[in-house]
């Protein structure tokens, strides 16, 4: 008998992504006819892809022997991962019901992008064999997923309170472009300083 394995890391991942957006067209349902058992299907459906999905997380970290953290597939992988999870935390501890609208599809798109991703196991550098890396990697992709839920949260808040669309559309894009205005200013300054101090005429005496 020859084939593909039925439980794999990559037949785990599609079937998530199939759940994940099988899930966000249920939450759609439900905020559109207000039906408790869409919803409730929806919820079982994006803790069962959840479960496939840690299926995938850890057989990725038993294939590569550490954590799924160290290219930009296994980012993905757990970046999805992050969002799922702290979507699931936002439905069960608060009575908001429509992060499932974006939440679940957010991370079924992170898994397509794992598609066109190289996803062998490659050793890390020795510059990078370390714990802090798996540290601060992962505590970075839990603020990105933390950020992206809220970041959905606080637009769907707005559009059930009906705010003005195209105002708050100016007034975020004003503060984004301030904000890169002043990094990239940041940034030439600090090259600026650097390149100064690097020159080698300036090291002579």
């Amino acid at each position: 008998k020859s084939g593909r394995p039925l439980v794999s890391e990559t037949n785990l991942l599609f079937y998530t992504l199939v759940i994940y957006f099988g899930a966000a067209a249920l939450y759609s349902g439900y905020a559109v006819l207000r039906d408790d058992v869409l919803f409730r299907t929806a919820s079982r459906a994006v803790w069962f892809g959840f479960l496939l999905h840690n299926g995938a997380v850890a057989l990725r970290w038993v294939s590569a022997e550490r954590p799924p953290v160290s290219n930009i597939y296994e980012m993905m992988i757990s970046f999805a991962w992050g969002i799922v999870l702290m979507h699931l935390i936002v439905e069960r501890a608060y009575p908001f019901r429509f992060s499932g609208l974006l939440a679940p599809p957010m991370a079924a798109l992170a898994i397509i992008m794992t598609m066109i991703l190289p996803s062998d196991v490659r050793p890390l550098m020795p510059a990078l064999q370390s714990n802090l890396l798996y540290i601060h990697v992962s505590a970075a992709l839990f603020s990105y997923a933390a950020c992206a839920i809220s970041f959905i949260t606080a637009l769907l808040f707005l559009v059930k309170d009906k705010a003005k669309m195209a105002g708050f559309g100016v007034a975020t894009s004003v503060l984004v472009s301030a904000i890169y205005l002043f990094l990239d200013n940041l940034s030439v300054v600090t090259r600026g300083g650097l390149g100064f101090q690097c020159q080698p005429e300036n090291l002579r005496g």
